[in-house]
């Protein structure tokens, strides 16, 4: 065989146009990313924050592995119902009740991992 077929790292990689709209398309994200907490209420931002990363964790999942993953809708659940109750009817500091939350999710993770390794064991060969 000639070595004239190119390699699968040479044809995706960006070349030319195509790397300066990708710096170019960072670039004015990241400025986004920098005006949007003086424009935008910084509550409402963090909570798109949130969501974003959450879709993107799906995007992952669901878009390259095929999965779906109905742990981050329980943990995420979880998390945000403890810690809103913790700063609510505790009066935790926010710092306190995010930490709240996510013992909570670590509680869901713990016994939703132990059932489903019951009777199996925690290692199963």
């Amino acid at each position: 065989m000639s070595g004239t077929t190119p390699t699968t790292s040479q044809a995706s990689a960006p070349v030319g146009d195509e790397l300066r709209a990708q710096k170019i398309a960072f670039l004015v994200m990241v400025a986004i990313i920098a005006i949007a907490p003086v424009v935008v209420y910084p509550i409402f931002m963090m909570k798109v924050m949130c969501f974003a990363l959450f879709a993107c964790a799906f995007n992952l999942l669901i878009g390259f592995g095929g999965l779906l993953s109905f742990g981050h809708a329980m943990f995420l659940g979880s998390a945000g119902y403890v810690s809103a109750h913790a700063a609510k009817v505790w009066g935790l500091t926010p710092e306190l009740a995010i930490l709240c939350g996510t013992a909570a999710a670590c509680g869901v993770a713990f016994v939703s991992g132990y059932w489903q390794s019951a009777g199996k064991g925690f290692i199963s060969r």
